[in-house]
């Protein structure tokens, strides 16, 4: 017959098949495993850091049942110092596509001496009072920039966020009647 049973199998060196293998139970591989092509599972647990080298695709539900954490050029903080009217932002790696920015004006939380925290309400209004607007300028695969209606006068911070987006549509608003 074709068949050949083994109840234990030893080999040192290298073991080369040139047809199919297939093994059924479980395997204990300690090593590096090395796919050359493609690999195909019904279920897939890594424990430990995983890295993917080049583009990866996810076909289905992506969930994440803890916190995500993106490089630097994604989001971050940017202040408009007391007199100055803008700030331009820079990523560090230039994107393929101009991404899709928002930008949103920020407290940070303060503190009491006692390390409660302190009502904002004063500050919220007199933010409010003095009529900031802002827009984003100059958006591009290199950066953008965040511009005040005035000089600020205060310092004032603000969150941001850049994603680039595959086929981002543009909707447009239809003619009034």
């Amino acid at each position: 017959s074709d068949d050949l049973a083994v109840k234990t199998l030893n080999v040192t060196g290298l073991s080369v098949f040139d047809n199919n293998l297939r093994v059924k139970g479980n395997e204990l591989i300690e090593g590096i495993l090395t796919v050359i092509d493609t690999l195909t599972t019904n279920n897939f647990i890594v424990n430990g850091i995983s890295t993917f080298f080049g583009e990866t695709i996810f076909k289905g539900k992506v969930i994440f049942e803890k916190e995500v954490t993106f490089n630097s050029d994604t989001a971050g903080f940017a202040l408009i110092k007391k007199d100055a009217n803008k700030v331009e932002i820079v990523f560090d790696k230039e994107f393929e596509a101009a991404p899709v920015v928002n930008a949103s004006v920020s407290f940070d939380e303060e503190k009491n001496d006692d390390g409660s925290p302190k009502e904002t309400s004063e500050l919220e209004q007199a933010f409010f009072a003095q009529g900031y607007s802002y827009i984003i300028v100059n958006k591009s695969k290199k950066g953008f920039v965040i511009v005040l209606n005035k000089k600020a006068e205060d310092n004032i911070s603000f969150t941001w966020t850049a994603l680039r987006i595959k086929d981002a549509k543009t909707v447009q608003s239809r003619a009034p009647n």
